[in-house]
Order: C-alpha cells, then structure tokens, then sequence
C-alpha cells in the first residue's frame, strides 16, 4: 500500500495540542514512546479480556484517554461510540478490530 493512501492514525496538529509540543520533536519522541509502552500494555489487557468474552469498559476508556493525548482522533472516536453502543455491540468482535487498530497506530508512532 502507498503511504500516501494509507490511513492517518496520528493527527499531528492535535498531538501538538494536547501535548503541547511538536509531533518530530525530541519532546514529541518521548510522548511517543511513552504512549507506545501504553499501547502495547493495553494490548496485552484486550488479549486477556477477550478470553472471557465480556467487554470491559473501563479498558475502553483507558485506551480513549491513551490514544487521545496523543492525537489519534480515528480511535478516540471509535472508542467513544463504544462506550455509548456497549450493550449491543460483540465483545469477541471489538477487540479484534481494536486490536488491528493497536498494532496499526503503534506502527505509525515509530
């Protein structure tokens, strides 16, 4: 896949926002990093919830909070909606489009 027609995760202009630095920057870097580590244990978190096929909302809104300050606002919305929507929605199903999203927004923080 082109870059150019791949999906943006990271929305530079908001991560400057809410962090208060700019995105290429050795400051920048560092909340990168940061959220990385983040990401990648939350992931860990979603393999062992989904095991019992329960959704756990408050892994949700730990995520939200993650990948919010670091200005992926495609996810942030994602996680929003299924907060509203979590009686209806499969849990089994959730964390695995969650899951391609992690490893997809983790990719792009590199």
């Amino acid at each position: 896949m082109n870059y150019k027609s791949e999906i943006t995760y990271i929305d530079q202009y908001e991560f400057c926002l809410v962090t208060g630095v700019d995105y290429l920057s050795a400051k920048g870097e560092r909340f990168r990093i940061i959220a990385k580590k983040s990401l990648l244990s939350i992931q860990l978190e979603f393999k062992k919830a989904s095991e019992s096929n329960m959704l756990s909302v408050k892994l949700i809104h730990k995520l939200k909070g993650i990948v919010s300050s670091v200005g992926a606002i495609y996810i942030t919305r994602i996680c929003i909606k299924i907060e509203q929507y979590k009686e209806v929605l499969c849990p089994a199903s959730i964390y695995a489009h969650l899951d391609l999203l992690l490893q997809n927004l983790i990719y792009s923080l590199d």
